[in-house]
């Protein structure tokens, strides 16, 4: 009887521990590519570092192509605005919409309600639950992230567009309320280039990947092809990166922002590392190791992005540990480089709210890429144990 006892206090044990192992991938497993939609449709999510969940964590927004557009800057495809539930059930068509490869409909969550988008028609606001679009459409191109329920956009004003917008520049619109502000236009910007920096620039220049900062005070935008600047969000404090900005910037925290030094002169190699400075250019820390197409974990401990260089294969897309220079895992590796780079379906990483969940574009082909994540809870309790070991180690 006592070794009966003994054998099910054994068996109960291993269950135990079984059920006690956490479901993402650890150091010792291949990653699981999981897809939204494992249906013959090329399928999307947004930019990069903007999470596809809806701030609960509970909803997925993603695009399903009906086909794929051309290499053209300015080639379209006919799609779909898709809502579905964080275990991918409940799949719904929420929108009709004409995009591009490049970052779907830059779809972002303003609330659990509601979604804002993109399409040729002009930028939208669609609530989930009803598919009534309840602001729009806006003629400009839509920035990251919201904020406090208002969203970010560029415009490029004159005849035709909506009364509110008058001229170029940024502005922003209040979801709740539908008013439209402007933050600051291309012609004084020009200007402060003109006068601070002896540029000439038209008043047209180009305004992209519009950002609000985690407060809301202040606003980062890419300038022209070469230059980040920042500027509060009630237009004044303009100020300009100096030389050539981090590629693929985003905000660190309020004051500071982080990006692949691929051209930054500041004593660092240019070596696509994952670094981190002040809005004026001041160095301040070295995150992770190259990246491409970057986005960071919530808490900051937990940077993705591609390994390869623009236009290199394979595109092989990895996880960094805050302060690592190789990589924890390689996520993804594949050598589909027609369909990620021509067609400029870019991997365009970013994290689930809860910083569990690595989401991005996979190509299966050159003709097809669909939006995937893969679990990492596993990697971070591994790291978490390694760490508790070197304290440990340490103290000794």
């Amino acid at each position: 009887m006592m070794i009966l006892i003994v054998a099910w206090l054994v068996l109960l044990c291993a269950i135990w521990a079984s059920a006690a192992q956490p479901a993402g991938a650890g150091a010792a497993d291949e990653p699981v590519l999981v897809p939204l939609h494992d249906g013959p449709e090329s399928t999307a999510l947004s930019i990069y570092g903007t999470s596809p969940e809806s701030p609960d964590g509970q909803r997925i927004c993603y695009v399903r192509y009906r086909e794929l557009s051309g290499r053209d800057w300015q080639s379209r495809a006919d799609a779909e605005l898709w809502v579905c539930d964080r275990e991918l059930t409940n799949h719904r068509k929420l929108f009709e919409v004409n995009v591009h490869n490049h970052n779907g409909a830059n779809a972002m969550w303003i609330d659990n309600a509601r979604v804002a988008f993109e399409s040729a028609s002009g930028i939208h606001v669609l609530n989930v639950d009803t598919g009534e679009v309840v602001r729009g459409p806006i003629a400009g191109h839509i920035g990251h992230d919201a904020h406090d329920h208002n969203i970010l956009f560029a415009a490029a004003g004159g005849a035709g567009t909506n009364s509110a917008v008058s001229e170029s520049g940024i502005y922003e619109l209040d979801c709740d309320t539908g008013k439209i502000r402007r933050i600051i236009s291309s012609a004084k910007i020009a200007a402060f280039l003109t006068e601070k920096l002896g540029e000439e620039h038209t008043p047209r220049i180009g305004l992209a990947h519009l950002q609000f900062s985690p407060d809301g005070r202040r606003i980062s935008f890419r300038l022209g092809r070469r230059r980040v600047a920042t500027v509060r969000s009630d237009g004044t404090g303009l100020t300009i990166f100096p030389g050539e900005k981090p590629m693929h910037f985003l905000w660190y925290d309020s004051n500071t922002l982080m990006g692949a030094d691929f051209r930054v002169r500041n004593g660092n190699p240019n070596n696509h590392e994952y670094r981190r400075w002040t809005p004026d250019g001041r160095f301040m820390e070295t995150l992770a190791g190259p990246i491409t197409h970057g986005a960071a974990s919530p808490d900051r401990q937990w940077y993705a992005g591609e390994s390869t260089s623009y236009d290199g294969k394979p595109i092989r897309l990895v996880l960094y540990r805050r302060g690592q220079i190789e990589p924890i895992a390689t996520l993804m590796e594949h050598s589909f480089d027609y369909v990620t780079w021509q067609l400029r379906a870019h991997v365009n990483p970013s994290f689930s709210r809860d910083g569990k969940r690595v989401y991005f574009l996979q190509a299966v082909s050159n003709e097809k890429f669909r939006a995937v994540y893969v679990d990492i809870s596993g990697y971070i309790v591994e790291a978490s144990g390694n760490a508790g070991d070197d304290e440990r180690e340490g103290g000794n």
